[in-house]
Formats: structure tokens, C-alpha cells, sequence
């Protein structure tokens, strides 16, 4: 796919102004600077969120509404960038420079024959400027007047093309990835429990099933599961194009098969398993004699609830698959899309660290509530 190509070629692929702004985005510095600037990101959104609800919250909850949401937040971002720490590293800005000068003198000492523009162009990716979408065009069609390969390999290595994963690297990525989404999570839950025993020492045990089952399914449902069905996805794909089947190994067909692995696994069956867990796992371990009673009385008349009663599928969490889509593009080898990973992961730790369950977008209508289904 990103083989040899003619200089035709390459202003078809470069020159086109959507392959452009996809290389801008994906620059080495670009993503550099976006994973540097993550953690203000997330700080930064977490002081607008406590704002919001604690401005929402009714007079007489606002101090505990703030303390819980700050510290929900808190555990969430801090689970995320331990978590994006240990799996992606540090976005070194200096370090990616460094490399881009030492990158861009290699270029221009091989290449004695560059236009004045060309060379130009070059020394601004050494001095650690990013290409704008219009100056990736440029330097294409400068390029144009070397060898084939040779302007391939120079384009190539001042923005490295994607690298898609193969299915022998799926296991790995999905372990990383995985974790990535488990301590924004775990953080979240214990952020909101730490919340409960500071705002409600008495009743602060009354909302931790809601945090544990919530967390369950923003995990499974929304994370783990959709992990699973993007990469079992490829792996299908891999093997029917070693098999002769050309069409599996397109980009096309491994984003519309990734896309609909993740469907079925996680949006579909991540919430029928967290439901599932809730119900027959987490509710008995926490209900009251009264509850159990209750419960045991509906198994005794074979009464049946429906198996998303505890927690259904709403607009809100497709809305939160966008993190599933960001799989997506890391498995096409898309880079910029890793350093926002945290962010997107910490949605699923907010609502966990809250105790979600269907209807209570608000934090402080938590507060003092607390049922069992």
C-alpha cells in the first residue's frame, strides 16, 4: 500500500487537499505537542465541569457537589495519566525536534539537487515548525522533479506514514489499550467513593453499587468489549487476505469491519454482559435483607425483567464510542489519535465516579439516593 510510487503518484496521494490535512495532523511535533498539552487539557476541563455542576446544584448541595466532582475528577485524571504514562510514554516536544533536525540535515546533505523552496520547507520540519496542509501540497510537487523513490522516502520521513497493525501486534495493542481505558475508570470509582465518605459519613456505602455497576458497564460496554470487536474484527480481515480474499485488505474494509466488530461486541454485547453482572454478581452482593427478599420472592414466581432494566443503552453512550472510532484509527497506525485517548477514556471514569444509571446527568441529584433493581 505504501509501496514504491511514480511522481504522478505522488501528487495524486500528497497534493489532494484531504490527504494533506491528514498529514498535518499526524506531524511527529503535532502529536508531540498534543500529548504534552493533555494533562492541561484534562485539568482544564475537569475545573469547567466542577463549575457547571456545582453552579447547577440546589443551594444547600453546592459545597458537597463540588467537593464529590472534584474528587471523582481527580481519580479519573489521575488514573488517566498514569495509565497514558505507562502505555504511550512521555510526548517529548524537545526530543521530537532533536530527531526532526537531525531528519532534515540528513535530507539536505543527500539531496544537493532540492529547489531553493524545497530545501526551505525542509529546514522549517528541522526547526521544529509543522507543515501546514497547504505547504505538505508545496513540497510535493517540489519533490517532483526527483526520482520516484527517492521523493517517497524523503515525504516518508519527514511525516512517517500510518502503519497498520497486524494481527500478530493485535494482543499487545489491545492489552495497551485495555489498560488505557481501566484506570481512568478505577480512578473515577474511587474518587466517588472517597467523595461519599467525605460529604455522607453515615449513608456514604449507599451509592458505591450504582459506582461499581456503572463502572462495569462503561468498561465492558464501552471499552473492553469494543477493544475486543475492533481487533477480532481485523484479525478476521488478516486471515481472509492471506487467504486470497484482496478486498479484506483495504482500508475501506478494515475500518467498516472494525466499525461493526465493535458494534456487536461492545455496544450490543458489552451491555447485555454488564447488565448481566449487575444483576446477578453486584446487586446480591450489596442488596438489603428487604432487597434480597424481594428478589428471591420474584425468582419464586418466575417473575422476568427485562436484561437492560438495570442500565440500557442510551444516545449519550453512542455518543461516547467516539473513543471506539479512535481504536479504529489506532490500529490504521492514525498517530495524533493516541495522545486524546486519556480524554476520551475519562468520560467513561466521570460517569463511573458518579454512579450513573439511566436519567441522573447531575452529580448532586447522587446525592442521598440510592436504589436497587
Amino acid at each position: 500500500m505504501f509501496g514504491v510510487m511514480n511522481i504522478g503518484e505522488i501528487k495524486k496521494m500528497k497534493i489532494n487537499s484531504f490527504s494533506s490535512i491528514g498529514k498535518s495532523i499526524d506531524q511527529p511535533v503535532v502529536v508531540a505537542k498534543l500529548g504534552r498539552a493533555t494533562p492541561a487539557l484534562l485539568i482544564g476541563g475537569a475545573v469547567v465541569k466542577c463549575g457547571i455542576e456545582t453552579y447547577k446544584a440546589p443551594e444547600e448541595k453546592k459545597k458537597n457537589t463540588l467537593i464529590k466532582t472534584a474528587l471523582v475528577l481527580a481519580g479519573t485524571i489521575a488514573g488517566a495519566l498514569l495509565a497514558s504514562r505507562q502505555t504511550l510514554g512521555n510526548f517529548s516536544v524537545k526530543k521530537t525536534i532533536e530527531n526532526q533536525k537531525k531528519i532534515a540535515d540528513e535530507i539536505l546533505k543527500n539531496n544537493k539537487k532540492l529547489s531553493e523552496n524545497a530545501k526551505k520547507l525542509i529546514l522549517k520540519s528541522g526547526e521544529g515548525k509543522a507543515f501546514s496542509p497547504k505547504q505538505i501540497q508545496e513540497l510535493g510537487q517540489e519533490l517532483s522533479n526527483l526520482e520516484a523513490d527517492k521523493a517517497q522516502k524523503i515525504m516518508d520521513k519527514l511525516i512517517p506514514p500510518p502503519v497498520c497493525t497486524k494481527a500478530k501486534d493485535i494482543i499487545k495493542e489491545l492489552g495497551s489499550l485495555s489498560y488505557l481505558g481501566l484506570l481512568p475508570v478505577i480512578g473515577g470509582v474511587v474518587g466517588g467513593i472517597s467523595g461519599n465518605i467525605i460529604t455522607d459519613k453515615k449513608n456514604w456505602k449507599k451509592e458505591v453499587p450504582d459506582q461499581v455497576k456503572e463502572a462495569s458497564f462503561q468498561y465492558l460496554a464501552n471499552i473492553f468489549l469494543c477493544n475486543i470487536g475492533a481487533a477480532g474484527a481485523l484479525g478476521a480481515l488478516e486471515f481472509l487476505s492471506s487467504k486470497g480474499q484482496k478486498w479484506a485488505s483495504s482500508k475501506t474494509a478494515r475500518v467498516v469491519g472494525m466499525a461493526l466488530g465493535i458494534m456487536a461486541t461492545g455496544v450490543l454485547g458489552g451491555s447485555a454482559i454488564a447488565n448481566w453482572i449487575s444483576k446477578k454478581l453486584i446487586n446480591p452482593i450489596f442488596e438489603t435483607k428487604e432487597e434480597k427478599q424481594e428478589r428471591l420472592l420474584k425468582e419464586k414466581n418466575h417473575e422476568k425483567e427485562s436484561l437492560c432494566s438495570e442500565r440500557k443503552v442510551e444516545l449519550a453512550d453512542m455518543g461516547l464510542h467516539i473513543d471506539d472510532f479512535a481504536t479504529v484509527g489506532v490500529f490504521n497506525g492514525i498517530k495524533f489519535i493516541e495522545p486524546c485517548l486519556p480524554i476520551l477514556y475519562s468520560i467513561s471514569g466521570y460517569k463511573a465516579g458518579i454512579g450513573y444509571r439511566n436519567g441522573d446527568e447531575d452529580i448532586h441529584s447522587h446525592t442521598h439516593k440510592h436504589s436497587h433493581h
